[in-house]
């Protein structure tokens, strides 16, 4: 019997090749039955299945990015309600330009496309839902620089003035149409850069001109206010969702449904407003009103600004310098992403500091003085001061991810990633689609909080300036009549501070 059991057991084995090739088979065929009796899910199909709605869209002060606290941008919040109200979760896909958007739209790799300015061109190839934005073509110009009258007094050649547009862009599409009508029209699609970088690149003066929608450059001009507006080009343009042809049937009219109740309540107002109505009264700002407010707001919490450096081991006055930063010493003011109060915190890090109430300027003043402590003391031990303390405002108004990208790349492009002169410059790559993709936060405003970082060490050293002791000059490029030192000035605290 033992035998028997192995002779079985043998032919058993010689027929294993055989058996799995006749299920490999079965198996093969099974799956193809299946396949052609049962159609391939539609996209609303998928929606439903998996409960997720995928968005396209890509990296911008406007659409979407990673915040400090996390995913922001007002077309992501827009379309983050929209998924909330179908009970379903949001997931984002971001591509480099329209171009990309699109092609991943029309594959059904996602639902649908947010940050899409409607055009003829795509009109041709999608469907867009009603307009939840309206916006306009910009000519943009550095301050001291001629205002130009037109396009094609901007483009003389005889003053070779240099207009950069992105690649793909709504704003390359318009000037295609211009220059059929008129021939004499130059200009140049930039393939590395987008609107937001095309913006600093005027800033800083690298290029003469650049064309941007109207609400990205308000939020621009927070940090670079030398940029001007010449004046606006074309009919305005329209905001809107984009779906598939084959998709628009079954989602484009929940999204408008949605989109038209937002309207009602008022919801859409409130989210626009968040964003885009206060960017002007936020930021860099001279030095006539930085004097005033140094005169009439200061003295309200300049002892709070004291008690908590105290606590926290900082100079006051650099915490007077970050709050003026983030609110002009204003303690009701509201940020465009929503945060609030005198040293503008969010929700989550009012939370984790303790705050309850975000508008009150104490609680405010200690719970930031508290939190940046924090970030300075985030930073790696082999950063010394002052770099260490410049770090950690970055981190304040970037997010330590970013901070950590920031640093690599400076590695990868042989500078130092401890000292802050070197992080600054490499901070900018950060919203470049090509040095950005290969780190592990992904994009991020990194001109913005270069610039954060810059305003932030200007008025301090005009506060140092005013309550030193000392006879000492006043900052570079301060002009002493018009921020003059009082005639009793406050002593500094005698603290251990990192950067006195």
């Amino acid at each position: 019997m033992q035998r028997a059991d192995q002779y079985l057991l043998s032919g058993l084995a010689s027929l294993r090749p055989y058996l799995f090739h006749r299920l490999t088979l079965l198996a093969l065929l099974t799956g193809l039955v299946l396949s052609t009796c049962s159609p391939q899910r539609s996209p609303w199909q998928q929606i439903q299945a998996d409960r997720v709605l995928r968005i396209v869209t890509y990296n911008s002060a406007t659409t979407f990015y990673l915040g400090p606290e996390g995913a922001t941008g007002f077309e992501y919040d827009v379309a983050r309600q929209f998924a909330d109200s179908l009970g379903l979760e949001l997931e984002v896909v971001t591509a480099e330009n329209p171009q990309e958007m699109i092609r991943r739209l029309l594959s059904n790799e996602v639902h649908m496309a947010v940050g899409l300015t409607v055009t003829e061109s795509r009109k041709s190839e999608l469907r867009f839902a009603a307009p939840i934005y309206e916006i306009a073509h910009q000519l943009v110009y550095r301050a001291g620089q001629p205002r130009p009258k037109d396009l094609l007094s901007a483009l003389d050649e005889s003053n070779e003035q240099i207009l950069e547009v992105a690649l793909g862009s709504s704003h390359a599409e318009y000037l295609e149409s211009l220059s059929s009508q008129d021939a004499n029209l130059e200009w140049v699609e930039n393939p590395y850069a987008n609107s937001e970088e095309l913006l600093y690149r005027v800033a800083d003066g690298d290029i003469d001109y650049t064309i941007a929608h109207s609400h990205l450059i308000k939020l621009t001009t927070r940090y670079y206010p030398q940029l001007r507006v010449a004046f606006n080009i074309g009919e305005p343009q329209q905001l809107a969702w984009a779906f598939a042809p084959e998709d628009a049937a079954k989602l484009m009219p929940l999204a408008e449904t949605f989109l038209a109740k937002a309207k009602a309540s008022g919801e859409l107002t409130r989210t626009v407003h968040r964003y885009f109505s206060d960017a002007d009264n936020l930021g860099y700002v001279g030095a006539v009103k930085f004097a005033e407010h140094v005169r009439t707001r200061l003295p309200l919490y300049e002892e709070a600004f004291k008690q908590a450096a105290v606590k926290q081991q900082l100079d006051w006055r650099l915490l007077a310098a970050v709050g003026y930063q983030e609110s002009h010493w204003n303690r009701s003011a509201r940020s465009p992403t929503g945060v609030r109060g005198l040293m503008m915190l969010t929700h989550a890090t009012a939370n984790q500091m303790g705050v309850s109430d975000r508008t009150d300027p104490y609680q405010s003043i200690e719970g930031g003085s508290r939190y940046l402590r924090e970030q300075i003391d985030r930073q790696p031990p082999e950063i010394n001061e002052p770099d260490r303390t410049w770090m950690g405002l970055a981190t304040y108004n970037i997010g330590h991810g970013h901070m950590i990208d920031a640093r690599e790349l400076t590695r990868q492009l042989s500078g130092n990633p401890y000292h802050w002169i070197d992080v600054r410059k490499h901070l900018p790559l950060l919203m470049q689609a090509r040095w950005h993709r290969r780190t592990q936060y992904g994009y991020a405003r990194g001109r913005e909080a270069m610039r954060y970082v810059a305003n932030i060490r200007s008025y301090y050293d005009i506060l140092r300036w005013m309550t030193s002791t000392e006879e000492m000059p006043p900052p570079e490029g301060v002009d002493p009549n018009l921020i003059k030192r009082p005639d009793a000035p406050t002593r500094a605290l005698d603290i251990d501070s990192p950067i006195l």
